[in-house]
């Protein structure tokens, strides 16, 4: 389940200004402003087109983002390390530490269903995902993965904590202090995907990317075999060479298995037979116990026409609306939620109680109802805001820009993983791990 890479890692004098900081915490206006007060954040090659500020197709955003990465290669910001190895990856934060491993995982392992989502994607991102890793061959921000922990793993994990120092030490601009230890021993793999076997990985972070990346191979495979009577080389490989960097090659993949196939972990490797390095993606697994689970709460604005007034009547129909003060606002438990509404404070409980998950209660019974938003993802009258900024922030953003702030309750990573074993997709942004792996530490060249 789990692949070393050759990598290239940031350099440890250029980490601190060149790390993005957790691009879902800042908004549009404040990601714009980091950008222009940071030239080197890697936040310039991760830019959506509402970071640039006009009409870009996916290509020519992906063209502006590819500009930004050959910049910070020209500039030496990356130290390339083309021994094979997988990098412990520890990440200590708002309360939290969280060790993962990060490597690359066959893509095989999703199509076969190996890899669970929780959340649906959306063709226009996976489009502009997809054009920028096929132009740079480049992959950055690693696929976050969970999976169920084990006393063995952890054993793994300090065992390499305690012994030689780590090549990455830094701050990142959240302050979250992050450690990065390079592992080529293969002793260390065969225990992690020994204890992997049998196992679900679970996405918490990257259902864009690693839909992007399905795309991606299979555009690469058919240009390939397109192109090998020009040697076999890609666009993207003109890039990569007059950097300096060679075109992507293969992985060796197990004897027995046909391409397209998920490697097993006990299988010994055949390194005659090859799987292309486009049948991959950078990922970072991290343990399910020392993850932490938050939520998005909602800025929401009606999409008809109704006043304040109506709203807390619908709310009234439904349940008890309790007035309360700031430092209440968080839900003391799920089935409950925080209310900001005309410039004040309210605990809001279901009369009926809440059945399944929050947001998708929310969803189905006041925000389709009352706001008038049958479909939560192609809206524009719900703004998503992070746990780590807070309740406090819902409001100020409610009292800058209107509409009506809904504080969750997080679901728990139980809960998370059931449903993706039942195959079932949860409301869109139900689910946010903090802190989580960050764009601009790894580079992995397809």
């Amino acid at each position: 389940m789990l692949w070393p890479f050759s990598a290239s890692v940031v350099r440890q004098d250029w980490a601190d200004r060149v790390v993005s900081p957790a691009y879902e915490g800042l908004g549009v206006e404040e990601r714009r402003s980091l950008m222009l007060a940071q030239p080197d954040s890697y936040m310039h090659a991760t830019r959506s087109p509402e970071d640039v500020g006009y009409a870009l197709s996916p290509a020519e955003l992906a063209v502006l983002n590819q500009m930004a990465l050959i910049r910070l290669l020209r500039l030496g910001a990356f130290e390339s390390r083309p021994a094979p190895a997988v990098y412990v990856y520890r990440l200590v934060g708002y309360g939290c530490r969280q060790r993962g491993i990060v490597g690359v995982v066959p893509l095989a392992a999703y199509r076969r269903g190996r890899i669970r989502p929780h959340e649906r994607t959306h063709a226009d991102r996976e489009e502009m995902l997809s054009e920028f890793l096929a132009l740079t061959s480049a992959q950055s921000s690693p696929v976050g993965l969970t999976f169920r922990g084990t006393p063995r793993v952890a054993a793994l994990l300090d065992a390499v904590e305690a012994g030689a120092p780590p090549l990455l030490d830094f701050v990142d601009p959240n302050e979250v202090a992050q450690r990065v230890w390079e592992v080529t021993e293969p002793a260390f793999l065969e225990v992690l995907n020994e204890e992997l076997e049998g196992q679900n990985l679970y996405v918490t972070d990257g259902h864009h990317r690693l839909a992007a990346g399905l795309v991606v191979s299979e555009r690469v495979r058919r240009q390939r075999e397109a192109s090998s009577a020009a040697g076999g080389y890609l666009p993207s490989d003109i890039v990569l060479t007059t950097l300096g960097h060679e075109p992507p090659g293969m992985l060796p993949m197990p004897s027995g298995e046909a391409p397209g196939e998920a490697p097993e972990a006990s299988t010994a490797r055949d390194p005659t037979s090859d799987l292309l390095a486009s049948d991959a993606i950078l990922a970072a697994l991290f343990p399910h116990d020392e993850l932490r689970l938050l939520v998005f709460h909602r800025r929401v604005t009606p999409a008809v026409a109704t006043d304040g007034a109506a709203i807390e009547e619908a709310l009234g129909r439904l349940g008890s609306l309790e007035p309360i003060e700031l430092a209440a606002a968080e839900p003391p438990r799920p089935g409950v939620f925080g209310v900001y509404l005309r410039r004040r404070w309210f605990r809001f409980t279901p009369t009926a109680g809440v059945r399944g998950i929050d947001s998708g209660w929310l969803q189905e019974h006041v925000l389709a109802p009352t706001f008038g938003i049958d479909d939560p993802e192609q809206t524009r009258n719900i703004e998503y805001i992070s746990a780590m900024l807070g309740a406090e922030q819902v409001a100020r953003r409610c009292d800058e820009s209107g509409g009506v702030g809904f504080v969750l309750r997080p679901v728990t990573i139980e809960t998370m993983m059931a449903t993706a074993d039942a195959r079932q997709i949860m409301p869109p942004k139900s689910t946010y791990f903090h802190p989580k792996p960050r764009s601009g530490v790894f580079l992995r060249f397809r």
